[in-house]
């Protein structure tokens, strides 16, 4: 038999207007910004500013399969998480690959734009850490009994559960780890093709690691050494020989992994020095199945990464 490898669909997924909103929401003040009170902001050189920080570059996507729902998270490094629904034919078997030329008439068949989908969702991890750096899901037992949303009270039981990381902003720099519920509703529980839905998020639990090793230090862009200079240095000055400069921060968690057998939830959390935590989080996935307000924060660490680097 021959293997045959390609692909099916190629999809685009820019700055939806709900991950924009919510950064925009978020936003500080512009210091140069002369008296906001009387001067509104200017609309196109605040969301230039917001581009330009770097806020909404994408540092993690993962996809999760649910009662045929299939939800496309996208970390953004401003402490932004973006839900986009995936349209059921992108995720379902084809029959045959795509072929190599594609005629004008059928490149919207091969080609999807998730950002111009109406029902996505995003929400801000800024209350918890300032940045997302990693994710991963993993479905509930509500996924996998097809158990309907619908039929619950205010609070759903969460199909997938979402982790999250970033930097805490505290003092004390620890990476902070947050667990999100994520459920769909459909308007229309048939199916039908003018179906909408509804994605519903809830914070689940939370928690730190506070041991991820030594710190890390790298050398600053050339661009961002001009940018210090710009604000730093007198213009006099500014033809001196190029700077060069460092930034030491603590070391990052870098990857997050979920995986599950009998009813145990485990999480393995890779730091940037080569460390790796696992964490039991059977307690928030549970609460996540539950119609509950409560919020996990105790989650046991079953391995730290001392065991794991003496290994």
């Amino acid at each position: 038999s021959k293997l045959e490898i390609g692909w099916e669909v190629i999809a685009t997924a820019s700055p939806s207007r709900p991950v924009i909103k919510a950064a925009m929401d978020a936003a500080s003040p512009d210091p140069y910004q002369p008296n906001p009170e009387e001067h509104a902001p200017n609309a196109d050189l605040e969301h230039r500013r917001l581009f330009d920080s770097g806020a909404l570059f994408v540092t993690d996507l993962v996809p999760a399969v649910s009662n045929d729902n299939v939800i496309l998270s996208i970390g953004r490094l401003g402490g932004f998480v973006e839900l986009v629904p995936i349209p059921k034919w992108m995720w379902m078997d084809h029959d045959r690959l795509a072929p190599n030329d594609i005629p004008d008439n059928r490149r919207r068949d091969y080609f999807v734009d998730l950002t111009q989908a109406q029902d996505i969702t995003a929400f801000s991890t800024k209350e918890f850490h300032v940045d997302v750096i990693a994710l991963d899901a993993i479905c509930t037992r509500v996924s996998n009994s097809g158990q309907n949303s619908l039929a619950t009270g205010s609070n759903h039981p969460a199909e997938v559960v979402l982790v999250a990381c970033g930097e805490s902003g505290e003092a004390d720099g620890e990476t902070a780890l947050t667990y999100w519920g994520i459920t769909t509703m459909a308007s229309d529980p048939s199916g039908g093709s003018g179906a909408k839905s509804e994605v519903i998020v809830r914070l689940v639990g939370r928690r730190s690691i506070e041991n991820v090793g030594a710190d890390v230090t790298l050398f600053a862009s050339p661009a961002t050494v001009d940018h210090w200079a710009n604000q730093s240095v007198p213009s006099h000055r500014k033809k001196r020989r190029r700077m060069t400069s460092s930034i030491t921060t603590m070391a990052p968690v870098v990857a997050l992994r979920l995986t599950s057998y009998d009813d145990v939830v485990l999480l393995a959390a890779l730091d940037f020095n080569g460390g790796v935590t696992v964490i039991d989080c059977t307690a928030a996935v549970a609460l996540a199945e539950q119609s509950s307000n409560e919020i996990d924060a105790q989650s046991e660490t079953i391995c730290s990464r001392e065991v794991i680097m003496t290994c």
